[in-house]
């Protein structure tokens, strides 16, 4: 499949930190790929092959690139994206560099692609299956060019969790995205349903660099990009398209994520509130951004911190909206923990 030169994205210059480790350029695949994949790694070695099989077992026909981008990974990550058996009609480059995190990380993929769409999956996630076959599939079917592909994910959970497998989109994912480009913004600003997850999702490359994603400073990856993308389709910049129906990533579920590092969580998401969000946004996104952490808080046996968490939002925006997101929150997470354990953490 060909895709017009004169719609592929421009690759910029190679960012000076990395090495070029691996590479194969297919004979013949002169033409520009449609959709650029980008894995970040570090410190995966346990998952690594599982992410790198998802996109290697990809059609032949789907134009596709795969960028690897090992970020100083201290196991040996690394060494097994150098020995994975890649089919030899993958347009593949591998690359590692100094620890440097993992915005840097896409920093540089950005700057490489050369597709004109931008995909990234996390080295301990992998696609589903077909996914990005049906994902080509839309957006060659497009008659414009689409700016984010949001599509659905599954949970990946180990150890005979029942919840492998669910959708990670629920319906308060679909109240918010098939809302209007001003309805979308609004709650992606102040109280948007978690996750949003890149790894689900397709953007267009040129959009991206426009826009400035992963070089404003912040440390969060995900949110901050989903916020600028809905910036530009509220400023008629672009187009964002939710298609549930595709199942594009399986999202893993386990206890080592930032999720889990509460304090560093709620530095990351005041900074975002404060730098990013826009100022009539800003001071209900750090009320809710307080309250959710500190209803974590409460209901995890930290009770006077929860409480104080929670106060501190409520009189940062003192609004009747925001005392409804403290009930609404209080009652969703009294209900979560009367759920059976393996049964937390579905679709919201």
């Amino acid at each position: 499949m060909r895709v017009p030169a004169s719609a592929a994205a421009e690759p910029a210059a190679v960012p000076p930190t990395l090495q070029l480790v691996r590479e194969n350029r297919p004979a013949g695949a002169g033409a520009p790929p449609l959709i650029t994949v980008v894995v970040c790694a570090y410190r995966h070695a346990a998952y690594i092959d599982e992410c790198l099989a998802s996109v290697d077992a990809t059609a032949p026909g789907i134009a596709i690139e795969l960028i690897v981008i090992d970020d100083g990974s201290p196991d040996d990550t690394l060494a097994r994206c150098l020995a994975f058996a890649f089919r030899t009609d993958l347009r593949l480059r591998i690359y590692t560099k100094p620890n440097q995190g993992l915005v840097h990380s896409l920093q540089c993929g950005l700057a490489l692609a050369e597709g004109r769409y931008f995909a990234v999956m996390a080295s301990d996630d992998s696609y589903v299956p077909g996914g990005l076959e049906k994902v080509q599939a839309a957006l060659l079917a497009s008659e414009s060019t689409i700016g984010a592909l949001i599509c659905q994910a599954a949970y990946l959970a180990e150890h005979g969790n029942p919840i492998d497998g669910r959708p990670v989109y629920g319906q308060a994912h679909a109240v918010l995205l098939r809302g209007s480009a001003a309805e979308r913004l609004d709650a992606v600003c102040t109280e948007y349903p978690k996750p949003l997850l890149l790894q689900a999702s397709v953007f267009e490359t040129r959009l991206l660099r426009e826009i400035g994603v992963w070089h404003d400073g912040l440390a969060l990856d995900d949110w901050p990009t989903f916020i600028r993308i809905f910036m530009a389709e509220a400023a008629n910049k672009t187009s964002v398209r939710y298609c549930s129906d595709i199942v594009l990533a399986r999202y893993r579920l386990h206890g080592d994520g930032v999720h889990n590092r509460l304090d560093r969580q709620l530095r990351l998401t005041e900074q975002v509130a404060r730098e990013l969000v826009p100022p009539h946004y800003r001071a209900a996104c750090l009320a809710n951004v307080r309250i959710d952490i500190g209803l974590i808080h409460l209901y995890g046996g930290n009770r006077a911190y929860g409480l104080w968490l929670c106060l501190r939002g409520l009189l940062t925006a003192p609004t009747p909206r925001t005392v409804g997101r403290i009930w609404r929150r209080g009652a969703r997470a009294l209900s979560r923990r009367l759920r059976p354990t393996t049964l937390r953490g579905g679709a919201g």
